[in-house]
């Protein structure tokens, strides 16, 4: 049913962002509005791959909440929602921020499948997801300015935009960081199916599993 359901995200998702791209090389000046339905599309399939090729189970949800935030941003730059909704940048900002901190959750509680006999407690999980989708958000706007200097673009409009666009970042992810205490254990779950993880006993939150190295360490 998982596999049914991301497929039909998947086909959904590039035939909308198929038809952004057609509108953009339609009514938009210059390559970058399609050039951003291209590489949205090229995102879009990385879960649907990443299943075939190295069998990650990410959630199908958080697939769907992906396919939204692209497609809100392809459509708003393809129609100049951007320009002409102040708004529509804050809420692919915040929609962004929630879908990018439930997918470093995922990887938090799989850590030690790459590094073996570290352990995250369960009540960080949520601090160090906000953190580090404040980081990737700092990461965006420094691009953005790059971009900006580089080929002539228009993705940073001042100081003042960047200065929100980091304060709804945070917004975003704290949501998400609130959402995701309570759902621990599932998250937990979810993750490991993610990366094909498997134990003996019950997992614990924070990929502190019985017989893990890193439970010694492991934050009551």
């Amino acid at each position: 049913m998982r596999d049914a359901h991301e497929e039909a995200i998947t086909v959904l998702a590039e035939i909308g962002l198929l038809l952004a791209m057609a509108v953009s090389v339609t009514i938009g000046p210059g390559l970058y509005p399609a050039l951003t339905a291209v590489l949205s599309m090229a995102v879009i399939a990385v879960p649907w791959g990443l299943r075939r090729a190295k069998g990650f189970d990410l959630p199908w949800p958080i697939t769907l909440a992906a396919a939204i935030v692209l497609l809100l941003h392809s459509w708003g730059i393809a129609l100049y929602l951007y320009n002409d909704w102040f708004w529509w940048d804050k809420i692919t900002h915040i929609a962004a921020a929630f879908v990018l901190s439930l997918i470093a959750a995922l990887i938090l509680m799989s850590i030690d499948k790459w590094f073996p006999g570290t352990c995250i407690p369960c009540r960080m999980v949520p601090v160090f997801t906000f953190m580090a989708v404040v980081c990737m958000g700092v990461f965006w706007e420094m691009l953005e300015f790059f971009f900006d200097g580089t080929m002539g673009i228009t993705m940073q409009y001042s100081v003042n935009d960047t200065a929100i666009d980091l304060t709804i970042d945070m917004i975003g992810a704290a949501l998400a960081a609130l959402a995701i205490s309570p759902q621990a254990d599932r998250m937990e779950e979810a993750s490991h199916r993610t990366f094909g993880i498997t134990g003996n006993g019950p997992m614990r939150c924070g990929s502190c599993r019985p017989g893990s190295p890193g439970q010694s360490g492991r934050s009551k």
